[in-house]
């Protein structure tokens, strides 16, 4: 009971933020802005590719894209569905793949530890083999799963995520399967090649 009344308190304090900012009040946005600077730093930083420019660039990038064609996205954040926070985690996968394409460069992969100089070539001929072998895991669900788990969501996190974007609830339980089916299918279909990518 306490912990539903913690969520509840939780919603509707994201709900008066957004509605303050939404009428223009400055220390919200202040307050939205620096929740959006946390989300993407914590989300990006180590992560890929991701240079600290990258993610100075992607703060800003979310914060125009609550603030387009009359914050319309902003608007469209529904306290009753999903935590601030998720619902920002939603915009920052989005904001984040457009950014990459526009880039011209695959930043999204997981951090790994450096190859030695003779295995870099490898390595980067590895990592688009994955990329590539991942439209194999079945729906873009299944993919967009994968990927968040590649960049440490816990299940959790992903149910919350798809539970927003999907307009239907997603369980924690539901993305294990869904998970695990998908990691079948990539393994059946590419056998060690893939194996060591998805665990």
């Amino acid at each position: 009971m306490e912990h539903q009344s913690r969520s509840s308190h939780e919603h509707t304090g994201d709900d008066v933020l957004v509605q303050r900012c939404l009428a223009g009040d400055a220390a919200a946005w202040a307050a939205l802005a620096d929740l959006v600077r946390d989300l993407v730093t914590k989300r990006l930083q180590g992560r890929g590719q991701w240079r600290q420019q990258d993610i100075e660039d992607m703060v800003q990038q979310m914060n125009l894209a609550l603030v387009d064609d009359d914050y319309r996205l902003l608007r469209s954040y529904d306290a009753s569905r999903a935590r601030l926070r998720t619902f920002l985690s939603g915009v920052l996968i989005r904001e984040a793949g457009r950014y990459a394409r526009k880039q011209g460069r695959e930043i999204l992969q997981p951090a790994s530890p450096q190859p030695a100089a003779s295995d870099m070539a490898e390595e980067v001929a590895a990592q688009v083999d994955v990329e590539e072998m991942l439209q194999w895991a079945g729906s873009p669900t299944d993919v967009l799963i994968l990927r968040l788990t590649a960049w440490k969501y816990r299940s959790q996190e992903i149910a919350d995520i798809l539970t927003h974007s999907l307009g239907r609830p997603i369980t924690a339980d539901n993305v294990r399967q869904l998970r695990a089916r998908a990691k079948e299918r990539l393994r059946l279909r590419f056998g060690d090649k893939i194996s060591k990518f998805l665990d």
